[in-house]
């Protein structure tokens, strides 16, 4: 391999490592594990955690501001339902791309080289010493 190959298929190692790093996150509802929020990019060990939507007051009307008895939701359901997963269909589809490209880059840097049709018209010249 030449060393333009090498730096190829490094940056594409390091960008294949860095996507595991970082992977996509999806909130999903345990009550319906087919409602799938999209939640960005986060590092591994850290998750994205789910940000509740405003406080809002408990539906009997009965004004627990007092003791702090709010009802915490996520998009309009109780927080508890909602939990924070790793989107292993999106990642996997990424890392096919960064491999398929790294792939086609270290396969071009491959290729021998024509030499141009200009370069074989011209004679060439005989070498002195």
């Amino acid at each position: 391999m030449t060393n333009r190959q090498h730096l190829a298929l490094g940056v594409g190692m390091m960008c294949f490592s860095l996507m595991g790093m970082m992977p996509p996150w999806v909130h999903v509802r345990s009550d319906e594990p087919d409602t799938r929020v999209s939640a960005g990019y986060a590092f591994i060990s850290v998750g994205r955690q789910i940000a509740p939507d405003e406080l809002t007051e408990p539906p009997d009307g009965r004004g627990g501001r007092r003791f702090g008895r709010f009802r915490r939701t996520y998009r309009g359901v109780p927080l508890g339902l909602w939990a924070a997963e790793i989107d292993i269909q999106r990642l996997i589809l990424q890392w096919v791309a960064v491999s398929v490209a790294t792939g086609g880059v270290v396969w071009v840097l491959g290729r021998p080289r024509r030499p141009s049709p200009d370069a074989q018209s011209t004679p060439s010249r005989p070498q002195t010493k």
